[in-house]
């Protein structure tokens, strides 16, 4: 899907090098040069609109992995805290629909303080303990182990771990943990 935009752009070039192609050779014919190259461009962007159209089934299909986790995790929250809540995350769409609670998006999606932390040198390490200290979610989501600084962190502020998603339940490629946060 990303490869689309370029290769709109490389047809209109294409056929714009084609019409330049024509513009010697086709006077003698009764369509014009401009006439050919737009039946050309409009051929193949139906073309490939076409082959869009086509793979949709197979794009809708194609389950999301991460789905079913993120889906528990923001169930969990919806249940288990106050309708008050913060919750603090990085993958905030799912989480965020299912828990009903209010996010601090920890890539800067929702909070672009956070994303203007997020440098050349910076990571979602440096956005998370950010948007950590200077929002203070009172519940946390991480993947396990991904970023043992920031655990070791939310064990020096007496966080806790409160609900572990195992990735075997959710045939997910990651483990999630809430904690809770006493600021």
């Amino acid at each position: 899907v990303p490869l689309i935009p370029g290769l709109i752009i490389a047809s209109g070039l294409g056929a714009s090098f084609i019409q330049s192609l024509y513009e010697r050779a086709i006077n003698q014919f009764e369509f014009s040069s401009l006439a050919i190259s737009n039946i050309l461009t409009y051929s193949i962007i139906l073309a490939i609109g076409l082959a869009q159209v086509v793979d949709l089934p197979r794009v809708a299909e194609s389950a999301d992995h991460r789905y079913g986790i993120y889906r528990s995790v923001g169930k969990w929250l919806n249940t288990f805290t106050p309708p008050d809540a913060t919750v603090g995350a990085l993958e905030v769409g799912i989480i965020g629909y299912f828990s009903q609670r209010d996010v601090i998006d920890f890539a800067g999606l929702i909070q672009p303080d956070v994303a203007r932390v997020m440098g050349e040198d910076a990571t979602y390490k440096d956005t998370t303990l950010y948007a950590i200290d200077e929002y203070h979610p009172e519940y946390i989501v991480l993947y396990s182990g991904h970023y043992p600084h920031i655990e070791q962190y939310l064990e020096d502020q007496m966080c806790q771990v409160s609900q572990f998603f195992p990735k075997e339940n959710f045939g997910s490629s990651f483990d999630l943990v809430i904690y809770s946060c006493p600021w």
